[in-house]
């Protein structure tokens, strides 16, 4: 796992290591610029030519040490100031040391066509305009530099984090796409959310010297690796019955797709015993296509309604539950649900319709408020559990999803592009997969592997974690074989675990 940073804690450990180890800023930008040199000349080792856009900030100074540096290394720069009243201390000392050793320096509003070849003249563009601590919108001269970048044809290197990109979310309105991002010590979370995986390029980070072990500040979350993908729990001398018994509630009438996917991803996943508890009029369609699960016919009342005690009795010999993928919202949906939801005792995956009727219920919502309860909702279905506007999720995922039953022990996975595993204290991010998963039956095949591990055993957050995992691990090497849009939720499941 990879710790990431805020931006208030990054700012903190940058003024801790100025005021506190006493460690000059001027040196903390050295390291920075000297850092980004190396990197930029391995990427680029035949580079020529390199247009440097400088912001007012420490940014901006970074990117001058960078064109000192590279001038030193016989590489023709050509720095871009962009205007403005007030600079940082900092970037006001570089641009000393670079006028009086003479740098070819172009001020953006008084060299404005020199400015326009200079970046369609170029090896490498990079961006040092704006760094993390950047709010807000782009606009005036700063949107017309942005504007020259993107319409060259030269790779851009941003300096910590692409100009206009908000560092904590991942949003902007206008920013630089990189090809290149090069982080400054910590890893943040917009590198990952919103636009963060379309704009930052290849992502790496360099040592500025902050001492971050030294400071000992606990990390915003923790980014997934793929070496945190759970497979040595499992022993040769061992039976079914130790893994588990695993009850899949879903597929109505039109939506039985969902269930047979939920059903082999289990499989495949390694549940023990996988049982497909049904509607009465649909036994023929489960018996001609079950071969390794267990159908069975859940028990009707007169009123064609689940039978309360025939049902509970089904469910005591559950190891886990898994209601939703393709559920419906109907009476029956909403009494099996009411039964399931009084199994505390363990792991249930709500997904889906499940979700939905959550939050038409808010009664049943809080009583599934407790750690053996593990929700899978995409943004739409949160939303809708929380209560919360889409444009109030977008604008600040972490806190909006902190800030969702906030006394609850139960793990949520919050599904997108990227997925967030929150459960109390702990808070991770899973980046892998790619465009191919979003198609129907992708959150049906993630909801039965996360399903089947917690019925072998392990804790709601880390089945939660190996099924995001692996459905993103899957995803990206099939791409490596295939086009991303060939990629379907059944070859995900063909795929799972493969090892070649």
């Amino acid at each position: 796992m990879i710790p990431i940073y805020s931006l208030k804690q990054t700012k903190n450990a940058d003024s801790h290591a100025i005021n506190e180890f006493g460690i000059p800023s001027m040196s903390l930008m050295e390291n920075a610029g000297l850092a980004i040199v190396k990197q930029i000349l391995t990427l680029y080792p035949d580079i020529k030519h390199c247009t440097i856009a400088c912001g007012p900030g420490n940014n901006g100074g970074d990117g001058l040490v960078i064109a000192r540096w590279l001038v030193d290394l016989d590489v023709d720069v050509t720095v871009v100031l962009l205007p403005h009243s007030r600079m940082s201390v900092e970037m006001e000392a570089q641009l000393k040391i670079c006028r009086e050793l003479d740098l070819y320096i172009l001020d953006f509003d008084e060299d404005s066509l020199i400015v326009d070849d200079a970046f369609y003249e170029t090896d490498l563009i990079v961006d040092a305009l704006f760094g993390s601590g950047f709010k807000g919108e782009i606009s005036g001269a700063a949107e017309q530099l942005l504007s020259m970048i993107e319409d060259s044809f030269a790779p851009v290197l941003s300096v910590d984090i692409p100009s206009g990109l908000d560092a904590d979310t991942g949003n902007s309105t206008y920013c630089v796409k990189a090809n290149h991002t090069i982080a400054l010590e910590t890893l943040k979370p917009g590198y990952f959310m919103n636009l963060g995986p379309v704009v930052c390029g290849q992502l790496s980070v360099v040592p500025v010297g902050l001492h971050l072990k030294s400071q000992a500040i606990p990390p915003l979350l923790y980014k997934l690796e793929e070496s945190d993908l759970i497979l040595d729990y499992r022993s040769r001398a061992s039976h079914k019955g130790i893994w588990g018994k695993l009850m899949i509630i879903g597929g109505c009438d039109g939506f039985t797709g969902a269930t047979f996917m939920s059903t082999a991803a289990a499989l495949k996943a390694g549940a023990g015993y996988v049982f497909v508890l049904h509607r009465a009029n649909q036994e023929s369609l489960y018996a001609s296509r079950l071969t390794e699960a267990i159908y069975q016919k859940v028990p009707q009342t007169k009123e064609q309604l689940p039978d309360t005690r025939k049902v509970k009795q089904m469910l005591k010999e559950a190891s886990a539950i898994l209601i939703g993928p393709g559920l419906g919202q109907d009476d029956w949906s909403l009494k099996m649900l009411e039964l399931v939801v009084q199994q505390k005792d363990i792991p249930v995956v709500y997904d889906g319709d499940a979700l939905n009727l959550l939050a038409k219920n808010p009664k049943l919502l809080q009583e599934t408020a407790h750690h053996n309860s593990i929700y899978t909702p995409h943004h739409g279905e949160f939303c809708r559990l929380a209560k919360v506007e889409m444009s109030t999720l977008k604008a600040d995922p972490i806190a909006t999803l902190k800030a969702f039953m906030p006394q609850s022990d139960a793990c949520i996975l919050l599904k997108s592009h990227y997925s967030l595993i929150h459960s109390r204290e702990e808070l991770y991010l899973n980046s892998f997969g790619n465009d191919g998963l979003a198609k129907a039956g992708s959150g049906d095949v993630l909801a039965g592997m996360l399903a089947s591990f917690a019925a072998q055993g392990l804790s709601p957050v880390s089945s939660a974690i190996n099924a995001s995992l692996l459905l993103g691990l899957t995803a990206e090497k099939m791409a490596q074989h295939m086009a991303t849009q060939a990629i379907t939720a059944s070859g995900i499941i063909d795929n799972l675990l493969r090892k070649h």
